[in-house]
């Protein structure tokens, strides 16, 4: 493994580390402050050993050798959450198991949290900050890993991403991660400034802020309410943290016709208005609230599932159980931070076999299921959901076994593996599940569910197939 590959990213969270150690040190967080410096100083250090002792090793990045780059992906997800965990455990706020937990689920923008609502502010934005910075990773990781192997579809916007064919150097990433930080930043700035418009606090619009964008999602303090007009605003950036992103880095260059090329949008806000209506429809029915509050909490729990944010809202909204699976599990957009199967994918796999009905009935016509997708990528996709089947069936097995009752197995399994871990905030007590006390068994089941759910679980399919070592 070469020095740069993991050296530069554990350098990136020490330096990101400044942050909550000035808040802790302005709100006067002695124990948080000691906790962050202390941090700060062990990243940094390991950062540079790393750099200097691994110098002369070439990474997998530069031999091409996808055999052993794939592990090695895969270990710094599991790696990176060591040392953001680090200021959770010398702080006091989480225990050691917890505080891994806890930074593994915000660094996959799962969002399963353990710290408390009036945990030091420090904490508060230092999480916040990792779901941020996870949502970030994530982008980087469809566009410069999967989407060169033909993994996963980002749309016309991928153009704009430096490309130099193969896989992509250490250098290659750089560029990469500058030209989707511009629009990701600009997009969690102004979600900040429509959250302060909207008249909510300033340190809970900038927490919120950077969860929203990451579709990671943030619990506000108790004393914290937010308003229809707060709401509207959370509404419109979780929907906008889960659609292509292809769309918001082709609109900064000038190019506003891009949705042509991407129809899963455009099927993505036909799924969320529907399921809209029908959390109306149950709202009306189960509750007896009116029509208009109904479609309004039926559109923001069908937004908060889709996207994966799982963003609860004021008051009790419970959704049955069945379809909270369905719409966590389908997911957002592809080149996005949501989780889940994907609307692409989806849609492909219905055409597809559609086409197959059709070759039964016309066995020597020919019918394509749509441009630019071939029968290896669509070998490929079923491949993926037959791993995401196994995975989420296992995973609730093993989380049965440990004594849960199999509703909340399951929903534990989806909230972990479709990077929804606030899925319980929508469901109600029979089929929901805590976090608090949960064993060391069980934190082990969701932490592995949730990397795997992060990374898409291609990599378990690239890792099982020769043809993708040798490109």
């Amino acid at each position: 493994m070469g020095g740069r590959f993991i050296g530069i990213p554990v350098g990136l969270l020490a330096l990101s580390m400044m942050a909550p150690l000035f808040c802790a040190l302005l709100l006067g967080e002695r124990r948080a402050s000691l906790a962050f410096g202390f941090a700060v100083l062990f990243t940094a250090f390991f950062a540079v050993a790393l750099l200097l002792t691994l110098q002369t090793r070439r990474s997998s990045l530069e031999t091409g050798n996808r055999a052993s780059l794939f592990p090695q992906l895969l270990a710094l997800w599991f790696l990176l959450p060591v040392f953001a965990a680090v200021p959770f455990a010398l702080s006091g706020a989480l225990n050691a198991s917890d505080a891994y937990f806890e930074s593994v689920s915000a660094f996959t923008t799962t969002g399963a949290s353990l710290l408390e609502a009036d945990a030091p502010r420090s904490m508060l934005l230092w999480r916040a900050l990792l779901q941020w910075l996870g949502g970030l990773a994530s982008l980087m990781l469809l566009a410069a890993f999967l989407h060169p192997m033909r993994l996963v579809e980002m749309g016309e916007g991928a153009a704009f991403l430096p490309r130099k064919g193969g896989f992509s150097s250490v250098e290659d990433m750089s560029e990469i991660a500058v030209v989707l930080l511009l629009p990701y930043a600009l997009v969690s700035a102004l979600c900040l400034l429509g959250l302060l418009f909207a008249g909510m606090p300033v340190f809970e619009s900038l927490c919120l802020a950077l969860s929203l964008i990451s579709t990671a999602g943030f619990v506000l303090a108790p004393e914290t309410s937010a308003s229809v007009s707060a709401s509207l605003v959370m509404l419109v950036f979780m929907l906008a943290g889960a659609i292509n992103f292809s769309f918001f880095c082709a609109c900064l260059r000038g190019n506003f016709r891009v949705t042509r090329g991407l129809p899963e949008i455009g099927l993505f806000f036909c799924i969320w208005m529907a399921a809209g209506l029908l959390l109306a429809l149950f709202l009306v029915g189960k509750e007896g609230t009116g029509g208009m509050e109904s479609l309004g909490s039926g559109l923001f729990a069908a937004a908060a599932l889709l996207s994966g944010t799982a963003q609860p809202l004021g008051g009790e909204v419970s959704v049955p159980l069945p379809l909270a699976l369905l719409l966590v599990i389908v997911g957002g957009c592809c080149f996005a931070t949501t989780g889940g199967l994907r609307v692409a994918r989806v849609r492909l796999m219905a055409r597809h076999s559609w086409r197959e009905l059709e070759r039964l009935i016309h066995p020597r016509g020919v019918v394509s299921i749509e441009r630019n997708v071939s029968d290896a990528g669509m070998h490929a996709i079923w491949a993926y959901f037959g791993a995401f089947l196994l995975l989420f069936a296992g995973g609730s097995i093993l989380l049965s076994l440990t004594g849960m009752a199999l509703p909340a197995a399951l929903s534990a399994a989806a909230a972990a593996f479709t990077n929804a871990g606030l899925l319980p905030h929508y469901l109600d007590g029979a089929s929901g599940f805590s976090y608090d006390g949960m064993s060391t068994a069980r934190q082990g089941i969701l932490i592995v569910l949730m990397v795997a759910g992060r990374v898409e679980i291609l990599l378990l399919p690239a890792l099982l197939l020769p043809a993708q070592w040798r490109g």
